[in-house]
Order: C-alpha cells, then structure tokens, then sequence
C-alpha cells in the first residue's frame, strides 16, 4: 500500500480518500483504475502520461466534483470516457493527446469544459454533450483542436438552444478544421 489510500495490484490501482497531484504522473504499466465511492479528489495531472491505461471505470458515485487539469493528459490507451453528472467541470487539458479515444459521454449535470479538455484525441468519433452544458463557442476554448474524426455529436431530445447551437459550431468548426488541415 502507497500513501493517500493507494493499493497496487499487479498492473491495476484501487484508490481511496484522495489522488494527490501528479501521483500516478508516467506510470507506463499502469492499465487499469478503480475509484470507489469514497474517493473525494484528484489530483491535477494525477495519471498523465499512463501510456498503457485502458479503463478508469467508473466515476460516477466518488465524490469528486471536478476533473482537474490534465489529469488523464496523454493517456493514449484509453478508448472511451464517461463523465458523470456529478462533476460539474471537465479541467483543463483533462484528456489533451488522448490520442486512441473514440467515444466521450458527458452525462447530465456536466456544466463546463475548460480549455483543451479533448484537444488533440485524434480518433475522437462520437461525443455525447449534456442539456446542462454551459459552453458557448467551440473555437474559443480549443477543446476539441485536433479532433478531425469527430463526426457524431449527440444532445438530449429537450436541450435548450445553446446545447443545439454548440453542436452544430461544433460540427462546422471541426469541418473548418478538416479543411484547413486539406489545404496545409
């Protein structure tokens, strides 16, 4: 057992009570994490660059309101991703160069997306926004910059107008993208 409520099994983590900053910073065996719901923070960066982490589980039921910034950054093993509604913000760079994600869930309750929170998960196809988002100008923050696959962007039936508009500035901003990426 590590500090702050870490047990190591084999190649996969069960944590407890808190993640601090950069914790799990290039642990390049790490393949799999699981957060109980006693799990109250995480640090920022605490997983960036597990090059082999493949499945977070689950999230939903910690208590943790927020992922902090580039705190799964350069996780490019990780395929798919699911925010609950229980954290309102998805930090900074959270998943910046998550290269093999193909699909994102931000359940309802997600609020906000701070900068470059997906930029660059190159393979990135299918995302899923909530009715409670609050983003207004998918250029603006960069959250999606690289992410040229992106393709299907699903809303709730029901979601106010500026989740419908930031998926259609969405698709035509990744188009936008495409294109200048064509011209280059």
């Amino acid at each position: 057992e590590g500090g702050g409520g870490i047990h190591a099994l084999d190649n996969d983590v069960v944590v407890s009570g808190e993640v601090e900053d950069f914790a799990f910073t290039e642990c390049r065996q790490l393949k799999k994490v699981t957060f109980p719901s006693t799990l109250e923070t995480i640090g920022n960066a605490a997983f960036e660059g597990c090059v082999k982490l493949t499945d977070i589980g689950t999230l939903s039921g910690s208590k943790v309101a927020a992922l902090p910034q580039q705190c799964f950054a350069e996780c490019i093993a990780l395929t798919s991703v699911t925010v609950p509604g229980t954290m309102k913000t998805v930090g900074r760079g959270a998943f910046f160069g998550c290269t093999g994600l193909t699909e994102v869930v931000l359940e309802e309750g997600v609020e906000e997306l701070t900068e470059q929170c997906f930029m660059n998960a190159e393979k990135l196809a299918t995302l899923t926004l909530p009715a409670t988002l609050k983003n207004t100008d998918p250029a603006a923050d960069l959250n999606f910059c690289g992410d040229l696959k992106l393709t299907t962007v699903n809303v709730p039936a029901g979601a106010p107008e500026s989740v419908t508009a930031y998926k259609t500035d969405l698709l035509e901003y990744i188009q936008n993208l495409i294109e200048a990426e064509t011209k280059a």
